[in-house]
């Protein structure tokens, strides 16, 4: 038999675009700022809003509200009230919320000044509750309200008042109610605003100067050839 010559195998090495393992590093990253922070026990810190009521003195508001702590005969006179609340129960809730959310639209419709808004807590309502009911009258703009603490459950109330009308200018053309009023901008932000989180910061800062060694080893390889 002829000897037959084999050839060896021949290893052939071919550089790696990125590092060994920084798709595994990416994912683990992936992993704990986004998977882990969503799972039950982990939300996030949530806002409180902090209510503080000052005493009202009805010298003061007489023409606007109606006297501190009314009869229930005095209130149903003072607005024509649409009525709701939040008892605690999820479902309850949930459409007391719709039924509110219909009814502050509406207030804010409204071009007569005779109607109002009631919404009524339980002892087994939440503050959430209360907060969500404050803020679906600034969604409306509806800045005349009043919670009232006297009954057994807490009652929130809310109306609007008829706009002042102009008594005319001062000799400096200036009116007597006229106000400055700031004129507000939206605040600057670009797509990637969110990966500059506190929670992304660190992760990115990390894939970044990876991304760089990548970009200069790269560079180096194609200097040699």
């Amino acid at each position: 038999m002829l000897p037959v010559n084999l050839h060896l195998p021949r290893r052939h090495r071919r550089p790696l675009l990125f590092p060994p393992g920084l798709l595994a590093l990416a994912w683990l990253l992936w992993l704990g700022c986004v998977a882990l922070p969503q799972m039950r026990g982990m939300e996030k810190p949530q806002g409180i809003l902090q209510v503080t009521m000052r005493p009202l003195h009805t010298s003061e508001y007489w023409q606007f509200v109606p006297p501190v702590y009314s009869s229930e005969l005095q209130l149903a006179q003072f607005r024509q009230w649409q009525s709701t609340g939040f008892s605690g129960n999820p479902l309850v809730d949930y459409f007391g919320y719709q039924q509110s959310q219909i009814y502050a639209e509406r207030l804010h419709a409204d071009s007569t000044y005779q109607s109002g808004l009631k919404i009524s807590f339980d002892s087994g309502a939440t503050y959430a509750s209360l907060v969500s009911a404050i803020d679906l009258l600034n969604v409306n703009n509806i800045t005349t309200w009043w919670l009232d603490f006297q009954p057994r459950s807490t009652t929130l109330y809310a109306f609007k008042n008829k706009p002042i009308p102009d008594p005319g200018q001062f000799f400096c053309g200036t009116g007597y109610y006229s106000r400055h009023i700031p004129e507000s901008y939206a605040p600057f932000s670009f797509p990637l605003a969110e990966l500059l989180a506190p929670d992304w910061r660190n992760s990115t800062m990390l894939l970044l100067l990876m991304a760089l060694l990548s970009t200069v080893r790269l560079g180096r390889r194609w200097r040699l050839g």
